[in-house]
């Protein structure tokens, strides 16, 4: 499940291959694409009052939560205020 596709753009400008094609695979992985609605950036707003998280964050959150996903995979480090979340 994804809200919003990740770009290879900027791997392959900065010359990095393996990156890009982790990239390229992940995408294709995808099972589940979100549509971003006008509810969806509502759900977002509030999780970002509610936690102080990032925007950005916020949308992929209210996403999972949106499609009842199982688990919520982050690069984010352990202290991150997105790691700690029940969806």
């Amino acid at each position: 499940m994804m809200a919003t596709k990740p770009s290879p753009a900027q791997s392959t400008f900065h010359g990095y291959p393996l990156q890009t094609q982790f990239y390229d695979e992940f995408i294709n992985g995808v099972v589940e694409w979100v549509p971003v609605t006008d509810e969806l950036v509502h759900s977002a707003y509030d999780e970002c009052l509610s936690s102080r998280i990032h925007a950005f964050d916020a949308l992929h959150i209210a996403a999972a939560a949106a499609v009842r996903a199982d688990e919520f995979i982050t690069g984010e480090t352990a202290t991150s205020r997105i790691i700690v979340r029940n969806l």
